[in-house]
């Protein structure tokens, strides 16, 4: 990510996310949160700020906190991918409730097919929008769901330690703690 870039869920342009009716943003640079909210034809407001606002907070939290004390959010796929997924896996644990409509928002072949795709470009730079918001062959929310196994299984292996050293790992250390292969669930 580039100095000054945001990141978060629902992207800058896009507004609320209509499965939920909120966004939420962390400034990379600055580690400051913008969250907003809104009634959409699948989410009431309501059920935005009670359901979805603290679960929203908690994921821009997590954000917040690798920005200002552990390694960042990164800038390569792979810290993209391992940044939502801790950022997701922290606010459900916080606030349980309904699945994000991102952790699984293609189907198990279609994650086996992107991850091979997304597999030699996990290096790369500059393609958080493309695999998180979809385009150019990319589904909306892939990104997502590729992540979310991969730190669900390095969890689930150090299942007895606080969040702290998740969220403080480098997405290369998650990776390396999962034995998550989409190809093979």
């Amino acid at each position: 990510m580039r100095r000054g870039q945001l990141i978060g869920q629902g992207g800058v342009q896009s507004g609320v996310i209509p499965a939920v009716g909120m966004a939420g943003l962390t400034d990379v640079s600055t580690a400051q949160i913008l969250v907003g909210f809104g009634p959409t034809a699948h989410a009431s407001l309501s059920t935005a700020l009670r359901s979805w606002l603290p679960r929203t907070v908690a994921h821009e939290v997590d954000h917040s906190v690798k920005t200002l004390g552990g390694p960042g959010v990164g800038a390569t796929l792979l810290d993209s991918l391992v940044s939502e997924g801790v950022a997701s896996a922290f606010d459900t644990a916080a606030f349980p409730g309904r699945p994000h409509p991102w952790t699984d928002a293609i189907s198990p072949a279609q994650q086996c097919t992107m991850w091979k795709l997304a597999e030699p470009l996990l290096r790369s730079d500059g393609r958080y929008c493309q695999w998180m918001f979809g385009f150019a062959g990319v589904p909306h929310w892939t990104g997502f769901t590729l992540g979310n196994p991969i730190v669900r299984d390095d969890r689930f292996r150090h299942r007895h330690e606080s969040w702290g050293p998740l969220t403080d790992a480098s997405a290369a250390t998650v990776l390396a703690g999962s034995h998550d292969d989409p190809c093979t669930r």
